[in-house]
């Protein structure tokens, strides 16, 4: 049976609210478990379910866009194409 569009709008904002707060609680056991490796000078830990956690420092090479776009606008203009995308965006 099809939802009411206004039923699934209401759902969706109950949902989301739900995702904040557990990506929030989430986001503050990393904080305790990096902290934890950190102290204890370990880049690999076991949990006693088969969970491993790995923290440890990743050096990259970026592209510094910016900076090429300001030294050689015309030739970064050059490589430049259209790209077209949706956005869904749901405020509550």
């Amino acid at each position: 049976m099809k939802k009411n569009i206004k039923d699934v709008l209401n759902d969706l904002e109950d949902l989301l609210m739900m995702k904040s707060d557990l990506d929030a609680e989430i986001k503050k056991m990393e904080s305790q478990v990096k902290e934890y490796m950190a102290q204890e000078q370990m880049d690999v830990l076991y949990g006693d379910k088969d969970q491993k956690v790995t923290y440890r420092e990743i050096i990259s090479n970026r592209f510094n866009t910016t900076q090429f776009k300001k030294e050689y606008g015309e030739l970064y203009a050059q490589f430049q194409r259209p790209v077209r995308s949706f956005k869904f965006q749901f405020t509550y």
